[in-house]
């Protein structure tokens, strides 16, 4: 996937309406048959087939800018310094078709129902540790979640207990490539690995690698002499089936 950074007019600052740009497409076609008056037409393109485990998000950093003749500049491709936001974790259930949808509701089912499950079982130990006179009768504690429950069949039952993590089109951040320079002719590429556990990154730069606390480096880009992020990899969550 592409992210566009958007104009002047319409500019974007974060991950979502970026790769929205991405996949829509103006074309050109008749108005009425025959008629040869062209009128453009959006098209909106889904994910329709599967989630890959990894997926790679291109952020367009480099775009060709015009001669202009007043400035006295030349044309020539210009690197896009702004800051573009993307998350850790990445939803692209709303990118996909509904038929895509309907196999990634079994993960969220899932996801839900464990959530449900550990809100339930974290309220049972508040109320264990109750003294006992002072512990509600269980016929008269309210319910933990009073949220209308997800519809589901009779397979989606047990789902919270399936061992299996299924996939519900979300994805974690892996990576990130940064462009560290004014130009396309020149700077240097560094990789950043994110530890989900350690909440830090590991910089690859070459052959030296070192490690960098979250909050001492911004890799959200916008400075002209820092790290730009040029591509994003995610990890799938989930099995895909």
């Amino acid at each position: 996937l592409s992210c566009y950074p958007g104009t002047a007019k319409n500019p974007v600052a974060n991950l979502i309406p970026g790769l929205e740009l991405g996949l829509v497409e103006t074309l050109d076609r008749q108005l009425q048959e025959g008629d040869g008056v062209m009128v453009p037409h959006k098209r909106v393109s889904k994910i329709d087939s599967t989630l890959p485990p990894y997926l790679i998000i291109h952020m367009v950093r480099f775009e060709w800018k015009k001669a202009n003749d007043a400035a006295g500049t030349k044309a020539c491709r210009a690197k896009v310094l702004k800051r573009i936001e993307y998350p850790h974790l990445l939803d692209l259930y709303p990118f996909c078709t509904d038929s895509l949808k309907h196999v990634l509701d079994k993960g969220r089912i899932q996801d839900e129902q464990r959530r449900a499950k550990e809100l339930h079982q974290s309220s049972d130990q508040r109320m264990d540790t109750k003294p006992v006179d002072q512990a509600k009768p269980v016929d008269q504690a309210k319910p933990v979640d009073e949220a209308k429950p997800v519809e589901q069949g009779t397979n989606d039952e047990a789902l919270a207990d399936d061992p299996i993590n299924y996939a519900d089109g979300t994805y974690q951040l892996k990576s990130v490539v940064t462009h560290k320079g004014r130009t396309v002719e020149e700077g240097h590429y560094i990789c950043w690995n994110w530890s989900h556990q350690d909440q830090s990154w590991t910089k690859l730069d070459d052959d030296k690698s070192s490690k960098v606390a979250k909050d001492a480096i911004d890799l959200q880009g916008g400075l002209a002499d820092g790290h730009v992020p040029y591509i994003l990899l995610f990890e799938r969550k989930g099995i895909f089936q």
